[in-house]
């Protein structure tokens, strides 16, 4: 049994995701979260691979790997908590090497972390947060679904960082903001989507939700970021990023990694989906006896 929350969570939603899988009676030792391009976001489950999408199918990548190659267990980002009612963090953005599975590519990072970090906050905080552009571009951070200011250093999608420059965001988290899973990503208009892209973006949680939930407080928590980088010969990204070129989606910059899971067990699964522009199908497949 496993239950699955998105960015702002659905109690109603998450309740019919849990019928639907006690109805399945998932009973395998591990859940493999297997990611194949359609432009739905579907879950669900099989016992045979996930059927390809279309572009799967009329433009297949290698970096589509069965869900027998799932071996390397899942890794949790680098996590950053408030204390005492405030976090205070140093978030680096440059270019970066970065080694998905096989697949060297150049991309984007903050801190070095291709699968972005994790901050955790609490309704009532306030977030500190030192922006430091390294990148030979101006860049920024948004802070994607939060109910917070624009005002002052708050959350401006409009204010740049030009190269070299350092900026503090100060972001006071209302005490009646919804908890939930965010994310925090870059919004220059004009380059955000390919800054995106090459890595720069990370998980945001408002805690409370399992406060919410009673029922999910004993659960073990998965955070599931989910990214994709479109390569060329290089490892540089491709001018035109579209489906028909080599794509390479990961779960928490990881190339099919194993989640494990126990028969009978209860996950609190957490996704986000840090892409520019696409769509994911999801599916629960279970591993060869």
């Amino acid at each position: 049994r496993i239950i699955l929350c998105d960015r702002q969570h659905s109690i109603s939603a998450m309740h019919s995701i849990i019928r639907f899988l006690r109805w399945k009676n998932l009973g395998s030792a591990q859940a493999v979260l297997v990611i194949t391009t359609s432009f739905w976001l579907m879950i669900s489950t099989a016992v045979s691979p996930a059927h390809a999408g279309p572009f799967d199918i009329l433009f297949p990548s290698k970096a589509n790997l069965p869900a027998s190659s799932a071996v390397e267990p899942l890794a949790t980002p680098r996590e950053y908590r408030s204390n005492n009612g405030e976090l205070r963090v140093t978030l680096e953005a440059k270019e970066s090497r970065v080694k998905l599975g096989q697949f060297e590519i150049s991309g984007a990072t903050y801190n070095d972390i291709y699968a972005g970090p994790v901050l955790r906050v609490k309704p009532g905080d306030v977030l500190h947060l030192t922006l430091v552009n390294h990148l030979p571009q101006a860049t920024n951070i948004h802070f994607h679904g939060m109910q917070v200011s624009p005002l002052g250093h708050g959350d401006d999608a409009m204010k740049m960082v030009a190269p070299g420059e350092t900026w503090e965001y100060v972001i006071a988290i209302p005490k009646t903001h919804p908890p939930g899973l965010y994310w925090f990503h870059t919004h220059g208009h004009g380059f955000a989507e390919r800054q995106l892209m090459g890595g720069l973006s990370g998980t945001l949680i408002v805690e409370g939700f399992q406060d919410e939930v009673p029922a999910t407080q004993a659960l073990r928590e998965r955070l599931l970021a989910l990214k994709e980088f479109s390569p060329n010969r290089s490892g540089a990204l491709n001018k035109v990023p579209k489906p028909y070129n080599f794509v390479i989606k990961t779960i928490n910059g990881q190339l099919m990694p194993r989640i494990d899971i126990q028969p009978g067990e209860t996950q609190l699964w957490r996704l986000s989906d840090q892409t520019a522009d696409t769509y994911f199908r999801l599916t629960l497949d279970r591993p060869a006896s």
